[in-house]
């Protein structure tokens, strides 16, 4: 049979032991809420997408995964998908496919996009327009981008190239909805 100073000592040993479990629990929770905190700020972003320039491969009210990362150590390539501030100052940011980099000649022939005299290859995704626009040579720190729904989409043939510090991430992946869910490029 325990005597009362027994059962006392179990008792506060247990409590110390569950103030532990506490203290590593709550140092865990800062830890991981520190870490997302970072992530979201530093490394990934999630956006909305509101408009149907991109149409068919992003449409509206698609969320996508941005890369707020790469943009600040590297010049996006040729076809990737970016985020970028408005240079018409109208929406705040913008989503457009990457198609000349700076020194880059674009233009545009009876609808067939034409980088540096060759013809582009274009995503399956992407509905030309017929059209002659250009050619435009692309200023150093300075990108060219057009939307893939290109009868719709307002891009650089309207407002001309974008400075490349404007990018503020990469579109890398679609979130939502999840039957459309996977990898951008």
């Amino acid at each position: 049979m325990l005597n009362l100073t027994t059962h006392l000592r179990r008792a506060r040993t247990r409590w110390k032991l569950d103030w532990e479990n506490l203290r590593s629990d709550f140092s865990t929770v800062a830890v991981a809420t520190i870490l997302a905190w970072l992530t979201a700020h530093y490394l990934v972003q999630v956006g909305l997408v509101n408009h149907n320039s991109m149409f068919p491969t992003l449409e509206p009210g698609e969320r996508i995964v941005i890369n707020v990362l790469s943009p600040r150590y590297r010049l996006p390539e040729r076809g990737e998908i970016v985020v970028f501030v408005d240079p018409r100052g109208i929406e705040d940011l913008l989503v457009k496919r990457v198609v000349g980099l700076p020194g880059d000649t674009v233009e545009i022939r009876g609808g067939v996009l034409i980088v540096n005299g060759e013809p582009f290859p274009e995503a399956p995704t992407v509905q030309p327009q017929a059209e002659d626009r250009g050619p435009v040579v692309v200023p150093e720190g300075s990108l060219y981008v057009m939307g893939d729904n290109r009868p719709v989409s307002l891009d650089s043939r309207d407002f001309g190239p974008i400075p490349a510090g404007s990018v503020k991430g990469i579109a890398v992946l679609r979130l939502w909805p999840p039957a459309r869910m996977g990898v951008l490029q």
